[in-house]
């Protein structure tokens, strides 16, 4: 039995933590407001993805260190599309 909330809190894990086994990138600052808006975003909008990825795999998307949302790659278009946000 848990004693009190500081005890619990060691239990809750984050929400991207559960989604860890898919690759985690950041949009650049001047492309987060594409990214805040649910807007598809193209490789070139994310730090660091050099990477080529299969046809409507999942990727966790970040902003300033905050987990904002899954983006699917659509193969044919060759850009991200927004699959599910997590917005506060």
């Amino acid at each position: 039995m848990l004693r009190d909330k500081g005890e619990l809190m060691e239990h809750i894990l984050p929400l991207d933590a559960l989604l860890s086994n898919h690759s985690k990138y950041s949009v650049k600052d001047k492309y987060s407001k594409y990214l805040y808006n649910g807007n598809k975003l193209y490789k070139n909008q994310l730090s660091e993805c050099n990477s080529s990825f299969d046809d409507k795999e999942l990727v966790r998307i970040y902003h300033n260190n905050d987990f904002i949302a899954l983006y699917s790659y659509d193969k044919a278009e060759d850009i991200f599309k927004p699959y599910k946000m997590f917005l506060g």
